[in-house]
């Protein structure tokens, strides 16, 4: 990963005119481990666009979210963020 975020940081800021700065941060690898965590990952990355003021809705182009309402139904998501409500990842990042 080291590589790759080194890498493309040198061409993302090459190609904006920028010289230093910092693209990638905060990178942690994790391994899911059951249900739970799968789907507190889940909701953390359909909920991030929206907590950050990248899109007020569900409508983030890139995100999964719709794709998932497809194959699921908006009922089944709706449940998901209830039972597995979302973490804040970066915080919990802080105890270690």
């Amino acid at each position: 990963m080291t590589e790759i975020n080194g890498s493309s940081a040198r061409e993302i800021n090459k190609a904006d005119h920028a010289i230093d700065r910092k693209i990638w941060w905060n990178y942690f690898d994790h391994i899911i481990r059951d249900e739970s965590d799968f789907f507190k990952h889940l909701n953390y990355i359909h909920q991030n666009p929206i907590k950050h003021g990248v899109s007020k809705e569900f409508d983030y182009k890139f995100s999964s979210y719709h794709s998932w309402l497809e194959k699921k139904g908006k009922e089944y998501l709706d449940q998901a963020f209830e039972q597995y409500p979302i973490v804040d990842f970066v915080s919990q990042m802080d105890e270690f």
